[in-house]
């Protein structure tokens, strides 16, 4: 209705009608102050306060498989799963598990890491972006099913200079719950499941 206001809050993230012009480019209005862009700031999208900028990503490609990502993310949304939004080595670069499915859930590639660490003695993260397949998004929702699981890594993160993250091909779930079934899980729908002792590792 024209010259209604409506705000829905999802966190810090709102929506309301003047935030056309943001959500028009594929972004968020959100609080600087309050959470964490994947992206970069711009200003005089956002209805509000100086302090409502518009999120937009920087990721660049599109990608098709955003049904099943919007699905994993209402699951975390809804508490049923935790899509971790920082990496285990504190490196604030805006590729984490929760990012990665916002992105995707919103049809865009999924933001890579691009920092050094010893998973990669040749080199570090390549950087970039990537579309998660939809095979790992399969995954997710099929071990949801199983206990209420967190995701600790997709594209993001340091890994081996090789791995499948990179691809979009993988992912990495926190080692609790029925954690063997999650490897099972993983054998069935045509992956390799990996029992990394911290974590457990899909890839496809």
């Amino acid at each position: 209705m024209k010259g209604l206001t409506v705000i829905a809050f999802l966190g810090f993230v709102s929506v309301v009608a003047g935030d056309w012009r943001c959500l028009a480019l594929g972004g968020n209005c959100q609080y600087t102050f309050a959470r964490y862009c994947s992206g970069s700031y711009r200003r005089n999208l956002c209805r509000g306060s100086y302090s409502r900028r518009c999120c937009l990503s920087n990721s660049s490609g599109s990608c098709s498989e955003s049904a099943a990502a919007c699905r994993i993310l209402a699951l975390h949304n809804s508490g049923d799963i935790f899509l971790r939004n920082r990496h285990p080595s504190g490196v604030n670069d805006g590729a984490f598990p929760l990012l990665n499915i916002r992105d995707a859930c919103n049809g865009r590639e999924a933001k890579r890491s691009s920092y050094s660490c010893g998973e990669c003695s040749s080199g570090s993260a390549p950087g970039g972006s990537v579309c998660i397949d939809n095979r790992v998004l399969s995954y997710i929702e099929a071990i949801s099913e199983l206990h209420s699981v967190t995701i600790t890594s997709i594209a993001g993160a340091c890994h081996g200079c090789n791995s499948k993250h990179y691809l979009g091909r993988a992912v990495d779930v926190r080692r609790n719950g029925p954690y063997p079934s999650y490897v099972t899980k993983c054998n069935q729908l045509g992956g390799r499941g990996i029992d990394e002792r911290t974590h457990i590792h899909c890839q496809f």
